[in-house]
């Protein structure tokens, strides 16, 4: 976690300064940016294609050789200690964060946050050795489009790069292991009028799953837009969030959460979690109509439709595909495999997928304005401290 976003933050530093080097690309209006999340760390370019011959090399040596001055790693720093200094001051982002680590477990790579003594324990070196080791040749994919001849665009990449020497290949990811953690977990917050609720567990499911389309359509169903059931009838109905929405996900290389999240008033704390517990029930339940069926198959068509608009939103689509190992013709497979959704297919899935008695529920907020104490609703429930460690504590 620590070395991969340092990498993330800084730009790497040309021959020029940082500084100078963005001066440089803004009086070009080009833009050399670096990124990433989980699974992946980017770096892209953008400029006009008169600049293309000028800025094209300082985007080469930026990703082969990078310089991670010392000053820019500072302030990199700098800004993450800032980062985890506040990362308590929204209710929501509690939530978000401390429920990835109830359906994880919280020594989970995919639960992790940055401490400071992780931060501070980061070197230049470390930032070395994470690019020596993953940035190279045969663990990238490269995608380009604008206004270019072919020929001439692939003979510039095969000169820029074709020396560069292939390294060792990326490892997998990480295996998800995770148990469900049943039950009502809190983190008291006084200073808040709302309460955020999450509904958590993991699942199983990965997107080359035949099921995988039955499952887009029932998450339509639940929460896609105004039309779904949440919305519907926790919003619009009972009038009891504005903030509502989530459903059962699914990864392209690892399992990740079922996750349906809220917020509501704090006295109508209890309500809203019961609620919400009974829609999530409902998927089990309730049929599936005709009209929900369709509604959530057209919402789904037409986000498709709309991601794949420019050529620049299909060169992404199929680095992603790549990059995961998906076949290239993945995008219409999906198209096609949406539209065969039936309502026995949601309901199959909704059976086989969905688990009510695995749900770990937490809410954040100040219980002192609850309809009634949590444990006097539901029984037992574990309190989480989010007290964030100082530099050179134990961080659990």
């Amino acid at each position: 976690m620590g070395a991969r976003a340092m990498f993330r933050r800084i730009k790497p530093a040309w021959s020029a300064s940082g500084d100078q080097l963005d001066d440089i690309l803004e009086a070009r209006a080009a833009r050399v940016e670096t990124g990433g999340g989980e699974d992946s760390t980017r770096i892209s370019l953008d400029v006009l294609k008169g600049d293309f011959d000028f800025v094209f090399p300082i985007f080469v040596e930026l990703l082969q050789k990078p310089a991670f001055r010392q000053d820019k790693i500072d302030l990199a720093k700098t800004q993450t200690r800032t980062g985890i200094s506040r990362r308590n001051d929204e209710p929501q982002s509690i939530m978000f964060r401390e429920a990835q680590k109830l359906a994880y477990g919280p020594d989970s790579p995919y639960a992790r946050t940055p401490e400071y003594a992780t931060i501070n324990n980061i070197t230049r070196d470390d930032l070395i050795a994470f690019h020596n080791r993953f940035v190279h040749p045969n663990n990238i994919v490269m995608g380009f489009v604008g206004d270019f001849d072919t020929a001439a665009m692939e003979k510039k990449l095969r000169d820029a790069f074709s020396s560069w020497q292939r390294g060792e290949k990326a490892p997998p990811a990480p295996p998800v292991n995770a148990a469900p953690k049943t039950g009502f977990y809190f983190v008291s917050k006084e200073d808040v009028t709302q309460a955020n609720i999450a509904a958590v567990y993991p699942t199983t499911l990965l997107r080359r799953d035949p099921d995988f389309y039955a499952v887009e359509v029932m998450n339509a169903i639940l929460s896609g837009g105004f039309s779904g059931r949440l919305l519907t009838d926790i919003r619009s109905k009972a009038g009891l969030a504005y903030n509502v929405g989530g459903g059962l996900g699914v990864g392209w290389d690892r399992p990740v959460l079922f996750n349906v999240f809220m917020s509501t008033k704090s006295p109508t704390t209890i309500q809203s979690i019961d609620l919400l517990k009974q829609e999530i029930s409902d998927l089990q339940t309730k049929p599936f109509t005709a009209e929900e069926l369709q509604l959530a198959k057209d919402t789904i068509l037409n986000r498709y439709v709309f991601s794949v608009a420019s050529k620049a939103q299909i060169l992404g689509q199929r680095q992603l595909l790549e990059f995961y190992g998906y076949p290239a013709d993945y995008i219409e497979r999906f198209r096609k495999g949406i539209a065969a959704v039936t309502a026995a297919d949601v309901e199959r899935v909704a059976k086989k997928y969905v688990h009510p008695d695995q749900l770990a529920v937490l809410v954040v907020g100040n219980q002192k304005e609850f309809e009634k104490p949590l444990a006097t609703a539901y029984g037992k429930v574990t309190p989480i401290d989010v007290t964030i460690p100082e530099a050179g504590k134990s961080v659990r």
